[in-house]
């Protein structure tokens, strides 16, 4: 999955105590005010993706830094996209 928590992992001591129980990670995002003018929620099958499309996002957080990754526009899989 490419999307906005497709690169976030846990610090390692973290991921081994998730790993004794079930767990999902589930990130809601919605337009709070106004219609969405630009970085729109997109979701799509990583294998319609180009390498090059990747752009990696570094995510800082208070003890640990993660990323993630934004698709950058591609006029060859921009006609598959609906708005």
């Amino acid at each position: 999955m490419v999307g906005a928590a497709a690169g976030a992992r846990p610090p390692a001591e973290e991921a081994e105590e998730l790993l004794k129980r079930r767990f999902a990670i589930i990130q809601v995002w919605r337009a709070i005010n106004q219609p969405i003018q630009s970085n729109p929620l997109a979701i799509a099958d990583a294998r319609s993706l180009a390498p090059k499309d990747l752009i990696r996002a570094e995510r800082r957080y208070p003890n640990r830094v993660g990323e993630t990754y934004r698709v950058g526009y591609n006029p060859d899989t921009a006609g598959s996209i609906s708005r």
